[in-house]
């Protein structure tokens, strides 16, 4: 049943009313990464696109052959930015994996990752021992002994930058000075475990914007994941869970990842559900926050999730610019993905370094003191590029960036 009470259409019918919307023009070729990587017309969205309507009608079968396009998809949705007809892809594209999961078992590592995102404490507990692990320097030895060459999981498990030490948070945090309103955050499940500084960081701009801020323990991961691997029902348990814990009235439930803020907004959840950085960026600014000067440059990465879905990459540099002397440029080559992806990186990581190594080379060559950008995949994804090749550039959350300059402190 869908949240409204209606009854779904078969999955065959509803992937043929999508794709009957593709005039199959080819003006997503040029955009879409896999395409010009390989131009193969499978390879493309509109090869894909055909591939699914095909299996739904019983043309094709779901062989391995077939599997593989369609996984080798980023779904960066940059094709829909330049759809002429607007074709959902993303919907599309969601619909067909769980087609192409009814007679397939997962691997035995995507059920152990996506179980694991459900499970906060779990995933508290791991990033606790990947702090301890990289402050010991136990990551470092197993990266000079090549453990990384086990898995593309460890890999990307000893490449991680360095971690802050992620701790519950409270419930329930005051506004600092006169109360403006009442929001909830959204904590996540990669964010909680790896990101706490990001969510620490806006947690704290909007207590100073005047905001009280909500925390509901029992949120649970957007479930976008789990979405885009076809799980559809478990998507769809995890949304309801969130549409029951975020009941309570708030101004908006803040997302800090972009991806997140698509998710939850296809959750349909009670209060409206806002991108960190959009919501704060349309804020009036308290007269009694104070902002310092800066002299540094900082580059913004715009992620397919900002620049493709949300179309809010130009809140981020609205928001930067509220820093007197900062320079704010974009990223070059920002159209393009960087290869995170979600669990692209894990799954295709000769080709997600590929597309990373794009954005590294701008980054050399624009000099910026920073980056910022506005997902946790793509952040981390970047800073372990950096990483790799000794460059101490730090990649960081546009909100973490303000709050190193608000003067004001309660």
């Amino acid at each position: 049943m869908q949240p409204d009470g209606s009854k779904p259409l078969p999955l065959s019918r509803q992937i043929n009313q999508l794709a009957e919307q593709c005039v199959k023009c080819g003006l997503c070729l040029p955009h879409c990464p896999t395409y010009q990587a390989d131009l193969t017309e499978n390879e493309s969205p509109r090869g894909r696109i055909a591939l699914l309507q095909a299996l739904a009608n019983g043309q094709l079968d779901a062989g391995p052959k077939l599997r593989e396009h369609i996984d080798h998809c980023l779904l960066c949705r940059r094709c829909e930015r330049v759809c002429p007809s607007g074709v959902q892809y993303g919907r599309l594209f969601d619909l067909g994996q769980q087609l192409l999961e009814q007679d397939r078992r997962p691997t035995r590592a995507a059920r152990l990752g996506l179980a694991l995102v459900t499970r906060p404490r779990w995933l508290r507990r791991l990033g606790r021992f990947i702090v301890l692990a990289q402050r010991s320097g136990l990551t470092g030895l197993a990266r000079r002994l090549g453990l990384g060459r086990l898995s593309p999981w460890l890999r990307r498990g000893l490449t991680l930058p360095p971690l802050p030490w992620p701790r519950p948070f409270a419930p329930r945090y005051p506004a600092y000075g006169t109360r403006r309103g009442q929001v909830a955050l959204f904590t996540g499940c990669i964010s909680a475990a790896a990101d706490h500084t990001t969510l620490n960081d806006t947690l704290e701009v909007l207590r100073h914007l005047g905001y009280e801020v909500l925390i509901p323990p029992a949120q649970q991961c957007c479930g976008a994941l789990h979405a885009h691997s076809g799980q559809h029902d478990r998507a769809d348990a995890l949304a309801a869970q969130n549409r029951g814990t975020f009941a309570e009235p708030v101004e908006a439930v803040i997302a800090t990842a972009t991806g997140c803020a698509i998710q939850l907004q296809d959750s349909q959840l009670t209060p409206p559900v806002a991108d960190a950085v959009s919501f704060i960026a349309g804020q009036p600014w308290p007269d009694t926050l104070q902002l310092r000067g800066g002299k540094e440059t900082v580059a913004v990465h715009e992620p397919c999730s900002a620049r493709n879905v949300l179309r809010n990459s130009d809140d981020s540099y609205l928001l930067l610019q509220r820093i007197p002397g900062l320079t704010v440029i974009p990223l070059a080559d920002n159209a393009t993905c960087c290869g995170a992806a979600g669990s692209y990186l894990l799954r295709h990581p000769a080709f997600a370094d590929q597309l990373r190594q794009r954005k590294l080379d701008g980054i050399v060559q624009q000099q910026p003191d920073r980056v910022v950008t506005t997902n946790i995949g793509c952040a981390l994804h970047l800073q372990s590029g950096l990483i790799a090749q000794h460059d101490r550039r730090s990649v960081m959350h546009p909100l973490t960036l303000l709050r190193e300059y608000i003067e004001r402190t309660p």
